[in-house]
């Protein structure tokens, strides 16, 4: 059984092992240097041992599935221990393995499919996604979101420059009605202080009357 760690463990181990095979690169300045996964991936043809692996394992599985119910490993396959299981998450078994794998490939009614030796070997052949592949649909949906965030920050400053202006506004109009008010007081002062002088010069300027 293949846990996540193993199947990281093996990865290095394999590409240890690949670039003491393979050897330095060189550079076009003359210095060498140590091959990169996509070189090493390159030079074995997109192969790993965690496909081999898993491969045979299907292989594997079509045969057990394959056996008469009399023989002791279709009676494993179906049999169900007493014992409970320790408390915590349940670790996956082997069959629970296999059916994953095929559910990573789309595969759909594999326990009928796999009397037909010649489909089945073609389903086991097929190329599926690396650890490389994955991790490259990881990066792009990381960077998806990251520019999903970036267009909401845009979006959210757009709208508070937007009602920062609209607040400028408001006080602008607000401001220019007062002094528009404070104009219309002071000419209304200086009419009645206006006539009051006009007033006065006539009250001066008449005769008194005996």
């Amino acid at each position: 059984m293949l846990t996540a760690s193993d199947e990281n463990q093996l990865y290095i181990f394999g590409r240890k092992i690949l670039r003491k095979i393979y050897g330095p690169a060189q550079n076009p300045n003359g210095t060498w240097r140590i091959k990169t996964n996509d070189e090493l991936r390159h030079r074995i043809k997109q192969e790993d041992i965690i496909k081999f692996i898993k491969s045979q394992r299907l292989r594997l599985a079509a045969h057990v599935m394959r056996t008469e119910n009399t023989r002791t490993t279709s009676k494993t396959r179906e049999w169900t221990p007493y014992k409970t299981r320790p408390p915590g998450r349940p670790r996956l078994r082997w069959m629970g393995q296999v059916e994953e794998d095929l559910k990573r490939m789309k595969i759909i009614g594999w326990r009928a499919k796999v009397e037909d030796r010649q489909e089945w070997n073609g389903i086991v052949d097929r190329p599926r996604p690396t650890q490389c592949c994955r991790v490259k649909k990881k990066k792009k949906k990381k960077k998806k979101k990251k520019k999903k965030k970036k267009r909401r920050r845009k979006e959210e400053e757009k709208e508070e420059k937007e009602e920062e202006e609209e607040k400028k506004t408001k006080k602008k109009k607000k401001s220019g009605v007062l002094t528009e008010e404070s104009n219309v007081t002071v000419n209304s002062e200086e009419l009645l202080y206006h006539r009051i002088s006009e007033a006065k010069d006539e009250v001066t300027h008449k005769p008194m009357s005996l």
